[in-house]
């Protein structure tokens, strides 16, 4: 379980940049409190690994947590849906 949500996030980033997208969702998982920034690396790992339905997915479940996605995040998502 992970306690910090800095070291959670950074974590997660790295795997989605290593396309390691399931070590990712199983450390996102792992983590006790999530935020916008770690919301945003799920998002993000998803549209980069081309699973855009994921992605959106996590979205309406990061609104569902009561996390609302920041420009950034919005910006990302749409940029990953293909065309």
């Amino acid at each position: 379980m992970l306690d910090n949500v800095y070291v959670g996030s950074a974590l997660i980033d790295m795997y989605c940049k290593c396309k390691c997208i399931d070590y990712a969702k199983t450390a996102f998982d792992g983590m006790k409190q999530k935020n916008v920034v770690s919301w945003t690396a799920m998002v993000v790992g998803y549209g980069q690994t081309g699973r855009a339905e994921e992605a959106v997915k996590m979205l309406v479940e990061m609104q569902r947590s009561g996390i609302q996605p920041d420009h950034y995040t919005l910006g990302q998502a749409i940029s990953r849906v293909p065309t």
